[in-house]
């Protein structure tokens, strides 16, 4: 069953458009991470499936039942502010029951649920204190008491962890996340934090200039970004990108004479190609039979439980995520490699996501079997 459902949804500001036509179907149940750069319409979207803004076209289902120009006390959900929007003269228990208050339930029934909802949320012994006695992350669990404490379905999530450091975010996402298993309810969360968005997220929706550009479960859109903008965006280093340009002898490398096959890949000559692969799939020195990058060293970023080396190979610059501490001086050549099924290819020109095998880098253009395959490309 749909929870939510928009159709062709537009709105228009008087400088900008802040959302194109977009479409969205969300499940019963699910928790949906709306992700997206600053000005990308991401709040915008909250705002109107919550009723706080109205579309200029499109239309908005909640639950089967169009509520496209409904007010948002007809619309039966739920929103947590990044501000929280706490009433600073009424005490918790207050906060928690305005409300159920407004819409005149019974007081045997606001009790009730006062009593189940400080008690999931552990604020049984906060329920008499005024929100400056609270510390965020208390804060936090009153304004999310208040969307549920209704019983409301749908619950919709502006960046309420943002104003919390960090351990406290971390801690507030699983449970966040733990809540809304716990009572089947189904969450739009809007976040710029692609930690928040790949861990909490069933389903990550990327937006990007009013429209959603990748809808997809967190591990897709991370392992098989559909466009160059997703590959840029998603990751910590992104992925390295590495422009392909064609010759009377294949493709390379821009900017190098490094060859690359695409064995499977049939575009002509003139193809214009991006080769992607993500940080974490390089390491050092491998294998013969895998493809290899000779690069140098221009810094490293110890991390921890692991370590970012910054190279250069021609003008590209690339990172690899290595397990540990490693000791490496800037300007040190390196070998860096990589398996041939975790490269991802690119059109240059329309950013798409190009369906084809792996390929496989060669020092020359010479025909090499599968078995051979080896790059050696020139340090500069």
């Amino acid at each position: 069953m749909l929870s939510i459902s928009i159709q062709g949804l537009t709105k228009r500001f008087p400088n900008h458009l802040a959302t194109d036509n977009l479409s969205l179907d969300i499940e019963a149940g699910q928790f949906v991470v709306v992700l997206g750069p600053s000005g990308c319409g991401k709040t915008t979207l909250l705002r109107l499936i919550a009723g706080l803004e109205q579309a200029d076209a499109g239309r908005i289902h909640l639950h089967e039942r169009e509520v496209t120009h409904l007010p948002p006390g007809e619309r039966e959900l739920g929103m947590v502010f990044q501000s929280y929007a706490l009433f600073p003269h009424l005490s918790v228990a207050d906060n928690l029951l305005f409300g159920l208050q407004l819409r005149r339930v019974p007081a045997a029934q606001r009790r009730q649920r006062l009593a189940q909802t400080s008690a999931l949320l552990g604020l049984d012994q906060l329920l008499s204190r005024k929100p400056a006695q609270l510390s965020g992350g208390q804060q936090q669990r009153v304004a999310l008491g208040r969307a549920i404490i209704g019983g409301r379905r749908i619950i919709l999530m502006d960046e309420p962890l943002s104003n919390l450091d960090a351990r406290l975010r971390q801690d507030m996402r699983r449970e966040i996340k733990a809540l809304a298993v716990k009572l089947g309810i189904t969450v739009v969360y809007v976040t710029h934090d692609q930690a928040e968005a790949l861990s909490m997220g069933d389903v990550v929706v990327v937006m990007h200039e009013a429209r959603i550009v990748q809808m997809a479960p967190p591990a897709e859109l991370y392992e098989q970004p559909n466009s160059l903008f997703v590959a840029r965006f998603i990751g910590s280093p992104p992925m390295n990108l590495l422009p392909l340009e064609a010759d009377a002898s294949g493709l390379r490398i821009a900017g190098t004479q490094q060859f690359v096959v695409l064995p499977d890949h049939r575009a002509d000559r003139s193809a214009r190609i991006t080769l992607g692969v993500r940080p974490e799939h390089l390491w050092v020195n491998p294998a013969a039979h895998h493809p290899r990058l000779h690069v140098r060293v221009d810094a490293v970023e110890y991390q921890g439980s692991d370590s970012i080396v910054n190279a250069h190979l021609g003008d590209h610059a690339l990172a690899a995520r290595l397990p540990g501490r490693v000791l490496y001086a800037a300007g040190q050549p390196l070998q860096l490699g990589w398996r041939p099924q975790d490269i991802s290819l690119f059109d240059s020109q329309s950013g798409q996501r190009i369906d084809a095998a792996a390929p496989s880098v060669f020092p020359n253009n010479r025909s090499q079997t599968q078995e051979e395959a080896t790059c050696n490309v020139a340090i500069s």
